[in-house]
């Protein structure tokens, strides 16, 4: 998986959430952006190969070194970036794989993310 892992993003941990969105955001920016399904071959049942570009939220699965979406660390920040961008869970995914969409773009949210988070955690 990656070489950072992230502890403790489990429930509303908002340092763990955090430290897995700020991973992610490295992820997607150091092997590029898939725009289908978490990464190459993931739709059947392939696990994740370092390297291989990901998605939104298979950045954030390969950061929290899961096995697939379903991990409550994983699940916890795909809603708080549902919640920046104002779309469902769902939404997430598709606004990840719209055409033009960039790495940088990603990570970008990601980050925002982030800052979002720790702002209305005051």
């Amino acid at each position: 998986m990656t070489a950072r892992t992230v502890e403790g993003a489990a429930g509303g941990d908002l340092d763990g959430v955090s430290a897995l969105l700020t991973a992610a955001a490295e992820v997607v920016e150091r092997v590029g952006l898939w725009r289908r399904y978490l990464w190459p071959g993931a739709a059947d049942d392939a696990d994740y190969c370092e390297g291989d570009p990901v998605c939104l939220v298979g950045a954030l699965v390969v950061a929290a070194e899961a096995s697939r979406w379903g991990s409550p660390r994983v699940r916890v920040a795909v809603k708080a970036v549902a919640r920046l961008l104002g779309v469902s869970t769902i939404g997430v995914s598709v606004w990840s794989d719209a055409e033009g969409r960039t790495a940088a773009e990603v990570a970008a949210v990601l980050r925002a993310t982030v800052e979002r988070e720790r702002g209305g955690a005051r």
